[in-house]
């Protein structure tokens, strides 16, 4: 089963992919929003959001909601990491290698990072210091507000908590800037090297083995399993871009097919299969038949729905602590004896997504786009990517 502990918020952020694989590898101007990733990303985002809702409503008052039917939303998570590898590499494959590339393409991983998360992390600080039964007690501690703030693994969870993936996902540009400034013999040297070391933790974690071995922290973040899901979305991307994929809805449906199934099993029976290979696996065969589909053939999708994908960094980030406000409200108003558990957790959940959104509309856009004006290079043609 996978455990809630870890998910208690990331997404990452929101995604406008403004070029097809052609114009990435040549530099053309064309156009082309690749909109059911973006949708995908907007389930995602709502996977997590759910499944926060499930978990407090098992905590704080003892009911599933629905059965418990999103227990498994964590594992949009998983979804997110591999994304975020095809994002990457999709936009920057030609990058590798160029060291003069490697600052605007820094620059613009912290910009997407870094702002909102510290806004809405510092506007939390003074609630956890007035209230401190809102939080575990440890966010008040100097050095965990510091290495959240720059979002340093650590033993407790970042003071806003979905930072814990920020974590991986800032270590994920590292190492992809790396292969930017290194000269690609050697960077495939050290990322055959990071990749063959996670792969040996993996492999320790699904053995015996594992129990024996307790890696130290910083140790256990470089080589976490949770770096094959960037690979695979590397991978997804590369076959994306190298035209290797025509039937993308075959990929597309068998990618879903297998996530609900590790969902369902993951809720209903006692298989535990590790998240990377239950989940990793099945998001990368989505990324890459929803890729495939947008840049051959192309699906309209819902404008709410691409509208959800535009603000799920938002949602990811402000969810969590909007859900625990609410349910400290509702318990106090004793809502779920006034309309039941459902009509109460649902109306929570939009509240959080709606909340998500207006920080998207008036907080995010607004100041990533300030951002990218002032401080991304001109030529960067991909000023609209993650």
């Amino acid at each position: 089963m996978k455990d809630t502990s870890n998910y208690p918020a990331t997404a990452l952020s929101p995604v406008q992919l403004g070029t097809s694989a052609k114009g990435v590898i040549s530099g053309s101007s064309t156009k082309k929003k690749l909109e059911l990733i973006q949708a995908c990303r907007g389930i995602a985002a709502l996977l997590v959001v759910l499944f926060h809702v499930t978990e407090f409503s098992q905590e704080k008052l003892n009911q599933n909601f629905l059965s418990g039917l999103f227990a498994f939303g964590g594992s949009g998570v998983d979804f997110f990491f591999v994304l975020s590898g095809f994002i990457i590499f999709f936009a920057h494959q030609a990058d590798i290698g160029q060291k003069q590339k490697l600052n605007a393409f820094m620059v613009k991983r912290v910009i997407r990072v870094y702002p909102l998360y510290w806004i809405i992390t510092l506007t939390l600080l003074p609630i956890y210091f007035l209230i401190p039964s809102f939080g575990k007690g440890y966010e008040r501690d100097l050095g965990v507000i510091l290495k959240s703030l720059l979002l340093v693994p650590q033993e407790n969870f970042p003071v806003l908590i979905v930072g814990w993936t920020l974590s991986h996902e800032i270590f994920f540009y590292f190492i992809f800037g790396l292969a930017i400034w290194l000269t690609p013999k050697v960077s495939r040297f050290v990322l055959c090297s990071w990749l063959g070391g996670t792969l040996t933790f993996f492999w320790l974690s699904v053995s015996d083995r594992a129990s024996a071995v307790q890696p130290p922290l910083l140790l256990n973040f470089i080589f976490n399993p949770h770096n094959l899901e960037f690979a695979f979305g590397c991978l997804a991307a590369y076959w994306v871009v190298g035209k290797r994929i025509k039937p993308g809805v075959i990929y597309l449906i068998a990618g879903v097919v297998l996530f609900i199934t590790s969902g369902l099993g993951d809720n209903y029976t006692n298989v535990e299969i590790l998240d990377v290979i239950a989940y990793g696996l099945p998001s990368m065969l989505v990324v890459l038949g929803a890729a495939s589909i947008d840049l051959n053939q192309g699906w309209k999708t819902p404008t709410w729905l691409n509208g959800l994908g535009d603000a799920s960094y938002s949602i990811y980030l402000v969810h969590y602590p909007c859900l625990a406000a609410c349910f400290k409200v509702a318990i106090a108003l004793n809502l779920v004896s006034l309309f039941g558990n459902f009509l109460t957790m649902s109306l929570l959940t939009v509240i959080a997504v709606i909340v998500g959104w207006l920080t998207y509309l008036y907080l995010e856009k607004p100041l990533i786009t300030w951002l990218r004006r002032k401080l991304v290079p001109k030529q960067s043609a991909w000023v609209n990517a993650q």
